[in-house]
């Protein structure tokens, strides 16, 4: 179930694939199948959970990736008010003749 949930695509290939086939032997050509949307029936909410943890992991990965460049700026915005750069992994202190 996880996997159809996240390779939607590739299911939607297999059920064309298969749907064609079948209907071929009838002498009808299909041209397009899409699939509308894939709901959970009303005991379950598998999707709607899976759908929610999506989101969920997306606005964490945002969070993340905002705080590591504010990180980032802040640790530059010291290494210039100290006349510090970095060499490879080192911080290296500059004479201030030598700025």
């Amino acid at each position: 179930m996880i996997e159809l949930f996240k390779s939607r695509e590739e299911f939607k290939e297999k059920i064309e694939n298969a749907v064609r086939l079948e209907l071929e032997q009838f002498g009808v050509q299909v041209t397009n199948a899409n699939i509308r949307e894939m709901e959970d029936d009303e005991q379950t909410k598998y999707f709607e959970n899976q759908s929610q943890r999506a989101v969920n992991e997306a606005e964490a990965g945002a969070r993340i990736a905002t705080a590591e460049a504010l990180q980032k700026g802040q640790i530059g915005e010291n290494l210039k008010k100290t006349n510090m750069f970095v060499f490879g992994k080192c911080f290296v202190l500059a004479r201030r003749d030598a700025v």
